[in-house]
């Protein structure tokens, strides 16, 4: 029996396919697998059935094509390959990593309106962008009510599906005419969309947080992950990691935005391999060491990484509920502070609604005279410090600590809304959404 498996779940039926995936998938061939570790991927790509791979150092070998490309925002779809890749290169420690893109806790619905493509080329983003797990699909409407009834409500019927690129249709594809000045209320579509740009709507379907923890839940042989791995923006969370601390020992994920090229895996695989027999190294320091290379690989960019620790997150989660309460109970006080908390420079990321725990907890502690939240809030501190192993770059990310929170819900609609209040996090630990609501 080996001693690694590596699980890629690679979700690029999206924009990302054609550059990014082709890129890592070069970079894990360069490497493969060893004698101890396995590197085994699912990838999902826009117009070709899904495939399974086994990677070996010089070569990928296909070893299962599944009957369709499937969809990958299916829950059931990440199941599988992780109960396929579970029996079939079984091994003393198991770490699945996500591959696409990631968009934090925010969950707006199955389906929604995200971009514009005007006269052939694509315009701008509606609101959230792209969630974890996301295919992008684009749909063409010739009228009035088929657009009106998109912007109220989710359809789960697709007429197309593509992949989302800037200038994938040719300049001069569509008629200037097409679509009159006129034929559109005035108020349907968002400041800086004129009713004339509209000719194509891009959907996105995403996989929940919650699948995502079902996905990972009652794998065969009881199986535990060592890791879980986001080769992804934006999902090194505190909600995100109380969500799947039942699944895996750790979480390793960005803070921020990654870059579009991701993780560096030759570079990764070749670490590990020389850092001597992998029996002989701790899950903890592999982890870490996926951490410590990610970061390294990074030139004049901002960038943070990190491991959490999975076993602490609950002590995590009921301070940050007891700090909450006492907030909560004397808000005047705090008031002031919380609603002009970026005076201090408090660490926000690419989702301004996302800010850095540690450095939000760091500014209460500074400038609140009061004992019991000095006292709570610096046993908080120690706590992150001894579970989160992070590292960043950039002038951007220098108050970073690795793990962030949804610190608004201004920008939320309600079901987002909604849906963050199912989280297993704000079930249980209510006093922390009661405080962000008084601050909405």
């Amino acid at each position: 029996m080996k001693e690694l498996t590596f699980l890629l779940f690679m979700a690029a039926d999206c924009d990302l396919y054609k550059v990014y995936a082709k890129k890592d998938l070069e970079e894990l061939i360069e490497i493969g697998s060893s004698r101890d570790i396995n590197v085994v991927i699912q990838l999902d790509h826009l117009g070709y059935k899904t495939e399974r791979y086994y990677v070996k150092k010089g070569k990928i070998k296909s070893v299962e094509k599944l009957s369709k490309n499937v969809d990958v925002t299916e829950p059931e779809i990440l199941r599988e390959f992780l109960k396929w890749g579970v029996l079939n290169y079984p091994a003393r420690r198991f770490i699945p990593v996500i591959w696409g893109h990631g968009f934090g806790v925010k969950d707006y619905t199955k389906n929604r309106i995200v971009g514009i493509i005007s006269k052939g080329r694509f315009k701008k983003f509606i609101g959230a962008p792209r969630r974890i797990v996301s295919k992008n699909i684009i749909r063409k409407y010739t009228s009035i009510p088929q657009m009106d009834m998109l912007f109220r409500e989710s359809e789960r019927n697709y007429v197309l599906r593509s992949m989302l690129k800037v200038g994938m249709f040719s300049e001069g594809m569509f008629s200037e005419g097409m679509f009159s000045e006129g034929m559109f209320p005035k108020g349907m579509f968002p400041v800086g969309v004129g009713t004339s740009d509209v000719l194509y709507k891009i959907i996105s379907k995403e996989l929940t947080i919650q699948e995502l923890a079902y996905s990972f839940s009652n794998l065969p042989n009881k199986v535990h992950f060592d890791s879980i791995g986001f080769d992804s923006c934006l999902m090194a969370m505190l909600e995100i990691v109380y969500q799947l601390k039942d699944t895996c020992k750790s979480v390793i994920g960005s803070e921020e935005e990654e870059p579009s090229e991701g993780w560096p895996y030759h570079k990764i695989l070749a670490g590990i391999s020389k850092s001597g027999d992998i029996r002989n190294q701790l899950t903890e320091d592999i982890t870490k060491k996926i951490v410590d290379t990610y970061i390294n690989s990074i030139e004049k960019r901002h960038a943070t990484q990190s491991v959490i620790l999975t076993k602490s997150i609950e002590g995590i989660s009921e301070q940050v509920n007891e700090l909450s309460g006492i907030i909560l109970k004397k808000f005047n006080i705090f008031k002031g502070l919380l609603e002009n908390i970026d005076e201090y420079n408090l660490q926000r990321f690419k989702d301004r609604d996302y800010v850095d725990l540690y450095h939000l907890v760091e500014i209460i502690r500074n400038n609140i005279n009061d004992e019991g939240i000095i006292k709570i809030a610096g046993k908080l501190l120690e706590k992150i410090n001894d579970t989160v192993y992070s590292k960043n770059i950039g002038s951007k990310t220098k108050n970073a600590h690795g793990m962030s929170i949804l610190f608004s819900l201004k920008n939320l609609n309600n079901i987002a809304i909604e849906n963050y209040k199912k989280l297993d996090f704000t079930k249980k630990y209510g006093n922390w959404f009661n405080l962000i609501q008084q601050l909405s």
